[in-house]
């Protein structure tokens, strides 16, 4: 038989208080935590929050929405939004394509997909109007607005913070 202390018995109440804890922690994950499943934003667990109807976002803020992309495919997305409503985009045409919010860089497109596949790159060049916007990922390989244009804010379901 091994030395040391023996192991103690847990009472019943014991056991109902560790299960009643799993399940708060449980919940909490599940219903205020959101976690990417790439790298495009440069963060992989964010806090959640849904957003109310008109709430409104601000530059930088990271936000959750569903997208339909040209296969025909609708996917939820995490990004951040670079440019907001009334906002002046300029995207340079001289070589690989940048892309400038009130004369601040937000980044540059690229021409082709890791696999090879030509890019179709936003073309755009003014305010952005109103109810619209620019939303980025930070990872070199992020499918966002310089791809795809603007995004709807009525599609933004939940504002995000990052946690890790």
């Amino acid at each position: 038989m091994p030395r040391g202390r023996p192991m103690a018995k847990l009472s019943r109440s014991k056991i109902l208080l560790l299960s009643v804890l799993v399940s708060v922690v449980v919940w909490f994950v599940c219903d205020h935590l959101r976690i990417s499943p790439t790298k495009s934003v440069g963060y992989r667990i964010f806090l959640k929050a849904k957003l109310d109807t008109g709430e409104k976002v601000g530059r930088n803020d990271y936000v959750a929405f569903d997208h339909l992309v040209p296969d025909g495919k609708n996917i939820h997305e995490l990004k951040m939004v670079a440019c907001l409503p009334l906002d002046e985009l300029v995207v340079t045409q001289e070589g690989i394509p940048a892309f400038f919010c009130n004369g601040v860089f937000v980044g540059r497109a690229k021409i082709r997909t890791p696999s090879g596949k030509l890019l179709p790159i936003f073309q755009y060049n003014g305010r952005i109007p109103e109810g619209k916007y620019f939303v980025f990922g930070a990872h070199e390989n992020s499918y966002d607005s310089r791809y795809y244009g603007f995004i709807d804010g009525s599609l933004f379901m939940e504002k995000l913070w990052p946690v890790l």
